[in-house]
């Protein structure tokens, strides 16, 4: 059985396709097809508040594109999902619709909430029962949760994003509430323990070495950050081999996890390569048992 999410994020859309693997009473999940494309939907919505005629020509021609391969993949289930860059789009709805009609391809346009929910669901299947602050920071917006013993004790999502080029102002505002936040909710923490997610932070793991599972200290993030940012764009892609987007965003996206960690007196953090694609398929999965697909 193939299963298939459409993430579609602020800075990049990806295709994600993987086969069930059953073995006893438990099962995994194969990735058979993994797409990625940065079309930075973002780059329009937080500077003109909506998506413009060229990205949204490009965008649809992608969708298609992602149907294609669902198709050939003979894809039992799908799901396509949208964040905050269809979600503020002043055209975000109707792009939806006009994909729904002329593709066939339902889009979710998640709320901040629902966003969080399924990347949450996500990180559980990867961590213990201890103190967590989970961190998932994207083109458009911050999200947090603190977890303890499995469960969600609270959660907010911030305007603050790698992409997000807001009114200067409005944007201290959102720094000043984030950091407020951040160090009320975490104060009655004594061993709080951070959990990064998004393609930025997985990549300063990797670069930093790190074996799976295995946390990364702050010192250690720290110097890994220090040495991106002392490289060229260039350098970046040509020796630290970044993906032309990854290069130039990596920067504001590393501030927000680090200045994140120092309220919070966090000292490791662990990055379990996850994400909103994962919990879609986990999602999918558990719809597909209970047979209420949804076909293209």
């Amino acid at each position: 059985m193939n299963l298939a999410a459409i993430d579609i994020g602020s800075n990049a859309v990806r295709l994600f396709i993987v086969r069930v693997i059953k073995e006893l009473n438990q099962h995994s999940f194969k990735t058979i097809e993994f797409v990625r494309v940065p079309m930075q939907l973002g780059e329009d919505v937080f500077n003109l508040g909506k998506i413009g005629p060229e990205k949204e020509t490009q965008f649809i021609d992608l969708i298609r594109s992602f149907k294609t391969l669902i198709k050939s993949y003979e894809v039992q289930d799908y799901m396509a999902c949208a964040t905050s860059s269809l979600r503020e789009a002043s055209n975000g709805n109707d792009i939806a619709k006009k994909i729904k009609k002329e593709l066939g391809i339902q889009i979710d346009i998640l709320d901040g909430p629902g966003e969080s929910e399924i990347i949450f669901q996500a990180v559980l299947r990867r961590i213990d029962y201890r103190d967590y602050l989970h961190v998932e920071v994207g083109g458009g917006s911050t999200d947090l949760n603190i977890i303890s013993n499995h469960k969600k004790v609270t959660s907010q999502s911030f305007n603050i994003g790698t992409l997000r080029q807001s009114d200067q102002k409005q944007n201290k505002e959102e720094w000043v509430n984030m950091r407020t936040w951040v160090k009320f909710k975490t104060k009655s923490y004594k061993e709080l323990l951070a959990i990064g997610t998004g393609g930025n932070i997985a990549k300063i793991y990797s670069l930093a070495n790190i074996k799976d599972n295995q946390h990364m200290s702050l010192n250690k993030m720290t110097d890994v950050i220090h040495l991106i940012k002392n490289r060229t764009l260039e350098e970046r892609v040509n020796i630290l081999k970044l993906n032309p987007d990854r290069a130039e965003l990596i920067i504001p996206a590393s501030d927000i996890y680090l200045s994140i960690l120092r309220w919070a007196n966090i000292s490791k953090i662990v990055v379990p390569n996850v994400g909103l694609k994962e919990g879609i398929i986990q999602m999918l999965y558990s719809r597909v048992l209970t047979k209420e697909t949804v076909e293209i």
